[in-house]
Parts: structure tokens; sequence; C-alpha cells
């Protein structure tokens, strides 16, 4: 059994304290070589995972260049596409236009044959052939 330190001697106290001391210097040591190989560990992690860092880095601007370029050729096709629109809209107009002048127009001429009394018409033209018939029998064509 250990003695409480009040009760031991020098020389014992010398041992007890030579005792701790190499103890305490054996647990520095681990704890020195713990840090190396944890420093040598994250060193290494350094080396091998930057290079890839790097690498990646470079990939994602790559690839943010090209998202640029085909955002701008995205925001020139929109571009062509609204004047394209634009055109369309005339053209519908133009064409609202001409269907619009061309409705008045056949309706001035449905009108213009409703107007037309077909049974007055048959009747002339009957009666112009009666007065005709006789003349082409004179001239030999009838």
């Amino acid at each position: 059994m250990e003695k409480k330190l009040e009760d031991m001697n020098e020389q014992e106290l010398l041992r007890e304290l030579t005792k701790r001391q190499g103890k305490s210097a054996r647990s520095g040591r681990i704890i020195a070589l713990a840090a190396v190989v944890l420093a040598a560990a994250l060193l290494i992690a350094v080396c091998v995972l930057v290079p890839s860092l790097l690498r990646t880095l470079d990939q994602a601007y790559a690839t943010l260049d090209q998202a640029s370029v085909t955002l701008s050729e995205a925001q020139t096709m929109v571009e062509s596409a609204q004047k394209s629109l634009a055109g369309i809209d005339v053209m519908v107009d133009n064409v609202n236009t001409l269907v619009e002048d061309n409705t008045e127009s056949l309706s001035s001429a449905v009108e213009k044959l409703n107007a037309i009394d077909f049974d007055k018409l048959n009747s002339s033209i009957a009666d112009l052939n009666a007065v005709v018939e006789p003349l082409a029998r004179l001239f030999g064509r009838g």
C-alpha cells in the first residue's frame, strides 16, 4: 500500500517524485508523438485534397463559364423569338384588315345580288329572246 505524502521521508518523497516525473515524461512523449502523427496525417490529407480541390474548382469555373455562354445564347434566341412574334402580330393584323375589307366587299356584292329580281330578269331575257328570234331567222341564223 502507498503511504501518504505527509508520512514519507525525504528519500521516499524523492523516489515518488522521480517516479511521477517519469510517468509525466512518458505521457508527454506519447502526446507529442500523437501530435506529430496527427500533423503528418493532416499534411498528407492536405497534399492529397488540395490538388483535387483545385481541379474541382477549375471544372466548376469552366462549367460556370459555359453556362454563361449558354445563357447568353438563350437570351439571343429569346430576343429573336420576340422579334418573330412581333412580326407575326403585324402579319395577323394585316390578315385581319384584309379579311375585314374583303368581308365588306363580299357583303356589298351579296347585297347587290340580293337586290336583283331574278324573276324580272328571266322575264326580260325571255322578252329579248322573243324579239331577237325573228331577227335571227331573218338573217338565217335560227
